[in-house]
């Protein structure tokens, strides 16, 4: 079993830069985050990196507040997306999600998406942006097969995910990338599993 602590609950004594060495030192090699209130992404996952501490997962959204069930809230799963590297099964019941997040996530490649984003003035933040930033940024790391019936497979498509009726379907389409051989991780919560 894998143990993982919740860095806002821990060591608040020093300051939150300082927390991922000293959750390392405790002997944990995983934390989850409730919120990115005023963090940048990057560096927090940089700082996660140098101390060897893995983040697995995002409990809430930039304000802490759960997130939707669509599409923008996988974005969530990042960290998994970079763990499995290819497939995502979510019933996106709710869509893709906020019609400024489909907006987004449709208007063009990932390079033009996350070009776009990042020339945002900070003071004219798009809503839902950040969600955007964080699922733009594993797609140009991964291809994502995302499986779904309650989307249709060009809208899938028009956000730059492969679509995939099944997970059998989903599995063939991702051993054709990546081999016969490849390995299956199943995360069927991403808040409550720990991957390994």
């Amino acid at each position: 079993m894998k143990e993982a602590i919740v860095i806002e609950t821990m060591f608040q004594e020093v300051p939150f830069e300082q927390r991922f060495e000293k959750i390392r030192a405790a002997g944990y090699k995983y934390t989850e985050l409730w919120n990115l209130n005023g963090k940048d992404p990057e560096a927090v996952r940089r700082l996660a990196d140098q101390s060897g501490v893995s983040i697995i997962g995002l409990s809430g959204d930039i304000s802490g507040r759960p997130g939707d069930p669509g599409m923008a809230d996988a974005s969530r799963c990042d960290e998994y997306i970079a763990l499995v590297k290819e497939c995502m099964c979510c019933s996106c019941c709710d869509g893709v999600g906020g019609e400024q997040f489909e907006k987004i996530m449709t208007g063009g490649t990932p390079e033009q998406i996350e070009n776009g984003l990042s020339a945002i003035p900070p003071k004219e933040t798009l809503a839902e942006q950040w969600n955007a930033q964080i699922y733009v940024r594993a797609l140009r790391r991964h291809p994502v097969i995302l499986v779904s019936t309650w989307l249709d497979a060009d809208t899938v498509r028009r956000a730059n995910m492969i679509p995939a009726t099944d997970v059998n379907e989903a599995l063939q389409i991702a051993y054709g990338i990546k081999g016969a051989d490849a390995s299956v991780v199943v995360i069927p919560d991403g808040v409550a599993v720990l991957p390994e």
